[in-house]
């Protein structure tokens, strides 16, 4: 595996791990119960939800601004509202998708809080929790479509619907005309929406009906079994029959014929087209994906298929299936022993870019970032305070960061290029340095990836310095106990930024070692240090690629925390 390549697998969850380890001041000041959350497998168009708890760990009160997916199938019922010091909230996250495929997103919760004048907010990020569902259609006749996009799905659409029972072309009229199309002993011209009574291939001549072929049965030869497939055939008018022949279907702009609202002509472009009524649209649309599924496209003789299935597509929403096309499906189902896919799950449309050509997929990274805006709350003087931001990939393909940059160069971003697996995410500091000068500091990071719908993100950043302000990252004026943050970035090339609060003052021994234990660097010996937050950076130059362990030591006290190094330079 490349070195690239372990940097996009491991990013986010050697993240978590190193905090987790290192039980970074401000990183569990707020903490959900789970952090995946998995659904399973959830049967199409019902709704499940799964049970969450939102816990505050502070001294005060915390509120929830925001909470939201980038997938519109997840939601959650939790709002904007105040926890409470120490208190819980209990929320649901749900699912629902018509769709029988994969989801992964994440759940990004934005918090804020309020600690009082002079004193830092004890929030050092947002929450994020990865969230799945595998949704699946109730009937097992379709499981081979399950998370099936474009080609891969139109073939095993085809598998599942070819080799059906052939009728022959009298077998399938007699049941067209005698029970298929028939209600009561009437039946309904598809066209004209002129009925007649009869039951028969007789009574059908005798009343000026005959055999529509959506697709025209002459692309074909009159072969079979294409010629008695019903799924494309329909009672039609005999003049009607003959206004439509086997022209393209269409949007009729200049009339020639019309009778009961469908209309041949021609359209915008010149092309004579025949264009059906709206209750038949839908219909059409769905024979004609069916068709194109059972025969693989063959037997296309149309003048423009490309452009006729740009209506198609369009029809086949503004005319939904009614119950009548589902009880016909159904009936014919009994007869032939498959179905019309399109007409049980109309949302398999929306997988095929292309029917009358090669359908594609394009995988594609989809990023977003937590939160925005981002408040590092108060400082005091010549304090370092930072901040983690969020960036997700909740697409399916990797996402490239190209560019993590400030506006203002008095923040410092810990990263400045990120890869991303699809289905991940990770974390980069921000790090402000106040001198010694009271005001309100503030900047743009911007965020340029190669999301085609979101390629550049900005995030505004606001920092007040004030000479009677806490430091950053902990629950009261200062920092209460010695504690190593996580490093930034982790996994590194060339350097990372090893960051640490020191309760107190005195001298600090800061070391790196190698999985065997052995000391690789020291990077800080019996340094004085003040109270407060610390950021230094760590050259990896030379270092082979692997775990590595910085061991803290002040106070007579110790601390660890992991993190990797890739090799080289970044």
């Amino acid at each position: 595996m490349s070195r690239q390549a372990v940097a996009t697998v491991v990013t986010a969850f050697l993240l978590v791990v190193a905090f987790a380890g290192t039980a970074a001041a401000g990183w569990d000041a707020v903490t959900l119960s789970d952090s995946v959350l998995a659904f399973g497998q959830v049967v199409t168009g019902e709704t499940d939800s799964l049970l969450v708890t939102l816990s505050n760990n502070l001294d005060l009160p915390v509120e929830v601004t925001g909470a939201a997916f980038e997938e519109g199938v997840f939601w959650t019922d939790l709002v904007s509202g105040v926890i409470p010091a120490h208190g819980n909230q209990a929320f649901r996250v749900y699912f629902s998708s018509s769709q029988n495929i994969n989801y992964v997103d994440f759940l990004r919760i934005s918090l804020a809080v309020d600690p009082g004048d002079g004193v830092a907010s004890p929030l050092c990020r947002s929450l994020l929790a990865r969230v799945s569902a595998q949704a699946q259609y109730p009937e097992t006749y379709y499981a081979s479509t399950q998370n099936k996009w474009a080609e891969e799905l139109k073939d095993a659409l085809t598998d599942l619907i070819d080799g059906h029972t052939a009728l022959g072309y009298t077998t399938a009229r007699d049941s067209m005309y005698g029970s298929i199309d028939n209600v009561g002993g009437w039946v309904t011209c598809v066209y004209t929406g002129r009925t007649a009574f009869f039951n028969t291939r007789a009574g059908a001549t005798a009343n000026g009906f005959n055999c529509e072929h959506t697709w025209p049965q002459g692309f074909s030869d009159e072969a079979e079994p294409m010629r008695s497939d019903i799924f494309h055939l329909y009672p039609t008018d005999e003049t009607a029959n003959t206004m439509r022949a086997s022209l393209d279907f269409g949007k009729v702009t200049t009339v020639s014929w019309t009778v009961g609202g469908s209309k041949m002509g021609t359209d915008a472009q010149g092309q004579q087209v025949f264009e059906p009524r709206d209750v038949h649209k839908g219909n059409v649309a769905r024979s004609h994906f069916y068709y194109i599924i059972r025969y693989n496209g063959a037997y296309n003789g149309y003048v423009n298929a490309a452009k006729m299935e740009t209506w198609l597509r369009a029809w086949h929403v503004s005319d939904p299936a009614d119950s009548a096309e589902q009880a016909r499906n159904q009936h014919i189902y009994t007869l032939q022993h498959n179905r019309n896919p399109f007409i049980d799950h109309p949302e398999l449309v929306d997988r095929i870019s292309s029917f009358f050509g090669t359908a594609t997929h394009t995988a594609v990274p989809e990023i977003a970032v937590a939160p925005s805006p981002v408040s590092l709350g108060s400082v005091g003087y010549d304090t370092t305070a930072c901040y983690y931001l969020g960036i997700v990939n909740s697409g399916d393909d990797t996402l490239h960061v190209s560019s993590i940059t400030s506006t203002n160069p008095g923040f410092d971003v810990g990263l400045a290029a990120l890869t991303l697996a699809p289905e991940s995410f990770g974390y980069v500091a921000i790090t402000y340095e106040s001198g010694g000068t009271a005001l309100v500091d503030s900047t743009r990071i911007v965020v340029a990836s190669d999301d085609d719908d979101e390629g550049v993100i900005q995030v505004p950043v606001t920092v007040e310095v004030e000479a009677t302000a806490g430091v950053p990252g902990g629950g009261s004026d200062v920092p209460v106990a010695l504690r190593l943050l996580p490093v930034t970035p982790n996994p590194f090339g060339s350097q990372t930024t090893l960051v640490f609060d020191l309760a107190a003052g005195g001298p600090v021994d800061l070391d790196v070692y190698n999985i065997r234990g052995q000391l690789v660097s020291r990077v800080l010996r019996a340094s004085e240090l003040a109270r407060g937050r610390h950021c230094v950076t760590f050259a990896a130059d030379g270092l082979p690629a692997g775990v590595y362990y910085c061991r803290l030591a002040a106070g007579g006290q110790v601390r660890t925390g992991s993190m990797l190094c890739l090799g080289g330079k970044d």
